[in-house]
């Protein structure tokens, strides 16, 4: 059967299995009443039937029977993935049709039979131009669209001729992620999709990774296509230009687009309900207009990649100025439930290049139904203003709505005094992240921080560094709920309450960039002795050669045992867990539960005492793989192939 083409997840959905009650299944059961009786059975019981399998059963159900074909072709509807040497396209032009996922369609060859049915394509791989002009030009019902770079690089993919598919599409993604070579043919692909009307779009999600030109031809017609359509909802924009392109230049790299006048004025009407961008910092001036705009806000994210363009312009100052988004964020603050702003960067106060003009948290005060919110500091701007380390970054915390569950700020001082209020005060919250607030008196997180989180129990987990301990009382209050948790000492804590309570182990902390290393960036010169400085202590911590030896020599023994059985619990040794007998106590049939002695214990060989190991195991050749797989229920090879580790 061809179902390679076809997702066996999903279950197919019968159509009018009650309306359509055709008069020729009638005629037929009384034409055939003196035959089989299941030639009497009726198109609608069939339907009922048939309706209980899944997709790649329905695909083999219809070329059982002739009268099974026609009912499945008259009633159900697939989704199918098409692929070039793996497909039966013929097959595929007789099913009907609802969403189908091409990743490789490089044949001129029609392979719908119903265009009209198609509801959802997505073009994620190469297509032949004219296969895709084709589909795009009868599937006049198409509501969501996705193209990938694999489609987009292909050479004038849309052409000329206005195509009737992009007329009734509520959802469209284009994808042009890491295109390198390929920017020109994405951003004309790009430009003359954006050319169309889609009166009925909805939902847009557009990614491009191209170089400076193409990058700005894109936002330019991307702003006018988006002007245009003031139905859409949700927006999903990520325009990042490419680093050490060939074609940019150094005015380029800094010189934001020009977004026509007559645009900025029809974008002022468009009002979204999600909206999340990831763009360079010269490009922010060409989202001002939409952001200042927007009166109905639910979700809110604004992030920053520069795309390593930036890095010979030391005077060039990155980063998102809270100024930009205070506005959208007091006008939204009755509709807001996330909002997420990484790589902010703070005003420095006039006359002082060591100090910075705190993130005001009053912002946030009549956001009721705040939920999420995500507050990351840009690490330049972090260490610019990092020479008064006893003045707070972000101020009135206390202001913060109570409705938060998920709180996330990285890189911001804050008072000690703020976050244990808020701790206190928030009892919808959940997840709490607090990453380089402070370690010193009156800022950070101390022991009672830590013992009001592990308090409340609607927290599921909880990440901060760097803790202060500058606090004897605070200490003892941290040790406390450290002996009850069973948490590491050090300056980073991450702890998950919620595997805690169901009895599973901690999962490994996420790693998060040392405050000391923070730090000693801030006083260095020059960023290449910052890295220089780095090497060395890697190279300080790299093992010696003796113990790289020593430790490829016990992982070899370990891998050796893989397949050997513990004699007490008969599981695999590599999964035993019996507890290690003291030295030279175990007895024949116990396992000695370290994997080197189960190794000598299965091998039948004297283990001494105290930690001194032997150093005479058996061994295979590496070329010999039937030798490899050896286990313990095989005889161990002769002494003529020991040899000393």
């Amino acid at each position: 059967m061809a179902s390679s083409s076809s997702s066996s997840t999903s279950t197919a959905v019968p159509e009018g299995v009650i309306s359509e009650t055709s008069s020729s299944s009638s005629s037929q059961s009384d034409d055939n009443s003196h035959a089989d009786p299941i030639m009497r059975v009726p198109n609608e019981v069939w339907v009922l039937i048939l309706s209980q399998l899944n997709q790649k059963e329905l695909v083999s159900a219809r070329t059982i029977w002739k009268r099974w074909r026609e009912v499945v072709d008259a009633h159900f509807e697939f989704t199918v993935i098409v692929h070039d040497g793996k497909t039966d396209l013929d097959r595929v032009h007789e099913l009907r049709i609802r969403d189908c996922l091409i990743t490789r369609l490089l044949n001129d060859k029609e392979i719908f039979q119903y265009p009209s049915l198609l509801r959802r394509v997505r073009f994620w791989g190469p297509v032949n131009i004219r296969c895709f002009q084709r589909i795009m030009d009868r599937a006049v019902n198409v509501e969501e669209l996705s193209l990938t770079k694999f489609a987009l690089m292909q050479d004038d993919l849309v052409g000329e001729r206005k195509l009737g598919g992009f007329s009734k599409i509520k959802k469209l993604e284009l994808l042009g992620y890491m295109c390198k070579d390929e920017s020109k043919t994405i951003a004309k692909n790009a430009a003359q999709i954006f050319s169309y009307n889609m009166p009925d779009l909805e939902k847009l999600t557009v990614n491009f990774h191209c170089d400076i030109s193409s990058i700005n031809r894109i936002a330019v017609s991307f702003m006018e296509f988006v002007s245009r359509h003031n139905r859409l909802h949700n927006l999903q924009a990520s325009l990042v230009p490419e680093a050490n392109h060939p074609n940019e230049t150094a005015a380029s790299r800094t010189t934001s687009v020009v977004i026509p006048a007559a645009v900025e004025e029809l974008l002022k009407s468009v009002q979204l309900n999600m909206l999340r961008i990831t763009t360079a910092t010269k490009d922010l001036p060409i989202w001002t207009a939409l952001l200042n705009s927007q009166t109905h806000l639910q979700d809110f994210r604004l992030h920053l990649s520069e795309g390593g363009l930036l890095t010979v312009h030391t005077n060039y100052v990155i980063g998102i100025p809270f100024e930009i988004v205070r506005a959208p964020l007091q006008r939204n603050a009755n509709t807001l439930t996330s909002v997420e702003l990484k790589e902010l960067r703070l005003s420095p106060v006039e006359g002082s290049h060591a100090d910075a003009v705190p993130l005001d948290a009053n912002v946030f005060r009549y956001s009721s139904n705040l939920k999420r919110l995500l507050l990351y500091r840009n690490l330049d701007d972090y260490r610019r203003f990092s020479q008064i380390p006893d003045q707070p970054n972000i101020i009135n915390l206390k202001n913060l709505p109570t409705s938060l569950e998920t709180l996330e700020i990285s890189r911001f001082y804050c008072r000690s005094e703020e976050l244990q209020f808020v701790v206190d005060v928030l009892e919808n919250l959940k997840n709490i992240m607090l990453l380089h607030t402070g370690n010193l008196s009156r800022l950070g997180v101390h022991g009672g921080i830590v013992e009001s989180i592990s308090k409340k129990s609607e927290i599921q987990s909880m990440n901060l560094t760097p803790l202060n301990y500058h606090s004897a009382i605070e200490n003892l209050k941290y040790d406390v709920v450290k002996q009850k948790f069973g948490m590491n000492d050090g300056d980073h804590l991450y702890y998950d309450f919620e595997r805690f309570r169901k009895g599973l182990p901690q999962p490994r902390p996420p790693q998060v960039e040392s405050t000391y290393n923070i730090a000693r960036g801030c006083n260095e010169v020059s960023f290449q002795s910052c890295r220089r400085w780095t090497h060395a202590r890697r190279r300080r911590e790299r093992p010696t050669t003796s113990e790289r030896r020593a430790q490829s020599r016990r992982n070899r023994m370990e891998i050796f045992i893989g397949r050997m059985l513990c004699p007490s619990t008969s599981r695999a040794a590599r999964h035993c867990r019996c507890p290690a007998p003291p030295p030279g106590g175990h007895v024949e049939g116990q396992c000695p539960g370290d994997p080197l002695s189960r190794l000598f214990f299965s091998l039948d060989l004297h283990i001494s005492d105290g930690q001194q190991c032997i150093t005479e195991v058996y061994a295979f050749p590496r070329e010999t793989g039937r030798q490899r797989r050896w286990s313990g229920d095989s005889q161990p090879p002769p002494a003529s192939r020991r040899f000393h580790l």
